[in-house]
């Protein structure tokens, strides 16, 4: 949600991705086919050191299993939870917000 990413792009997304403060997300992970590069904030990258289980972890939000997550885990998450709300209308809203 800090990012606006696509729940697959984050899914994916692995700490050899990171360059600094950036994060390339590569255009095989992307629904445009093009490489997508993110500015991280502090506050993003305190939150992927802290979902570092191990140090030779390899995604960034890894599954339980250390496999990339199911496309429906956040939502799933947010739904048991009890919020209305889900990722896909985060980045609707922020689409909206900056269109405007």
């Amino acid at each position: 949600m800090l990012s606006v990413l696509r729940t697959s792009e984050l899914r994916l997304a692995r700490h050899a991705d990171i360059a600094g403060d950036i994060l390339i997300i590569p255009a095989t992970h992307t629904k445009t086919g093009v490489e997508h590069r993110v500015p991280l904030t502090g506050e993003m990258l305190a939150i992927i050191e802290a979902a570092r289980i191990a140090p030779d972890q390899e995604l960034l939000f890894p599954s339980p299993t250390g496999k990339s997550m199911s496309d429906a885990t956040m939502a799933r998450l947010m739904e048991r939870e009890g919020l209305e709300y889900r990722p896909h209308g985060f980045r609707a809203t922020f689409r909206t917000w900056a269109e405007e």
